[in-house]
C-alpha cells in the first residue's frame, strides 16, 4: 500500500433492487451505469486522467482528482447523471427501470497493486449502501437517484450552494451501520426536500411521544437503524433540528 496517501473526490455508487434481476438484466443495468457515469463525467469536463473508476459488480466506486473542484462533482456531474439515468428509463420502461444511490465524500485514498483503500473510501462506501440512503429512494417512487454525502463535504461545498447545488433540499440523517456511526445529508434530486422513509411513515408511538421537542419538533419511534433529520414534516415523522438517534426502533 502507498504509505503517502492522497486527496481525492470519492464516489460510490450502486444499483438499487438488482439482486432481483436475471443475469441478462444486470448486464443490461451496467451498461446503464457506465454510460451515467462517463457522460456525467463529460459534462464536469473530467479528464480520464484526472479520474479512476473501479468496477463493483452493480455499481462503481470512482476517485476524482483534486484539480477537479469539488463543486463541479456536486453540482454539475450529478445533475447530469440525474438527466441521462432519466432519459435511459424513459426509453426502456418502468420493467428495466435503473434505480441508484449514489455515496459522496472526500478524503485521503491510498493506493497499492491491488485497488484503492482508506477510511474514507469505507465511509463512502457505506453511506451509499447505508439504510438512510436505501430507505430515502425507496419513498421517492418517481425518483431515479438518490444521493447521499458525508458532512464534510456538505460543510465544505453542499452549503455554500452554488450551480446545480442547494442546500435547502438536503435533509440530514444519521447513518449506523458496521463500525461506522455518523451525520451524513441526503438529496433526492428534483424533490424540495427528501421524502421520509417508509419506515417512518409506519412509526408507531409509545409513552410520551407526540409531544413537542425543541424547535417545535415531536420524537417518535421510527422502525430501524436510522431517523431522518430534515426541515418540514412527512407524514408521522416531524423533523427539525434536533437529533434522534436510533436504536431498536427507540427514539432518544
Amino acid at each position: 500500500m502507498d504509505s503517502e496517501a492522497k486527496h481525492h473526490f470519492i464516489l460510490s455508487l450502486d444499483v438499487q433492487g438488482s439482486a432481483s434481476r436475471t443475469d441478462h438484466e444486470k448486464l443490461a443495468l451496467r451498461q446503464v451505469v457506465y454510460a451515467v457515469v462517463g457522460q456525467a463525467f463529460d459534462a464536469a469536463g473530467v479528464d480520464p486522467a484526472d479520474r479512476r473508476i473501479e468496477d463493483r459488480g452493480d455499481g462503481v466506486l470512482a476517485l476524482v482528482s483534486p484539480t477537479v473542484p469539488e463543486s463541479r462533482m456536486m453540482g454539475t456531474w450529478v445533475e447530469t447523471a440525474r438527466e441521462v439515468l432519466r432519459e435511459s428509463n424513459r426509453r426502456s420502461g418502468d420493467q428495466q427501470r435503473v434505480r441508484v444511490r449514489l455515496g459522496l465524500h472526500c478524503g485521503q485514498v491510498h493506493e497499492d497493486g491491488h485497488g484503492v483503500a482508506g477510511a474514507d473510501v469505507e465511509l463512502a462506501c457505506r453511506l451509499c449502501d447505508s439504510d438512510a440512503a436505501r430507505g430515502v429512494l425507496d419513498a421517492a417512487h418517481a425518483a431515479d437517484l438518490a444521493v447521499i454525502v458525508s458532512d464534510r463535504l456538505y460543510q465544505s461545498v453542499v452549503r455554500h450552494g452554488g450551480r446545480f447545488i442547494d442546500p435547502h433540499c438536503y435533509g440530514e440523517v444519521r447513518v449506523t451501520v458496521k463500525e461506522t456511526d455518523t451525520c451524513a445529508w441526503v438529496y433526492v434530486p428534483g424533490h424540495s426536500t427528501p421524502p421520509a422513509p417508509r419506515s417512518a411513515s409506519r412509526a408507531t408511538r409509545g409513552a410520551g411521544e407526540g409531544q413537542a421537542a425543541a424547535g417545535g419538533s415531536r420524537v417518535v419511534t421510527v422502525n430501524g437503524p436510522t431517523t431522518m433529520i430534515e426541515h418540514g414534516t412527512f407524514g408521522d415523522l416531524v423533523v427539525g433540528t434536533v437529533h434522534h438517534h436510533v436504536e431498536d426502533g427507540t427514539a432518544r
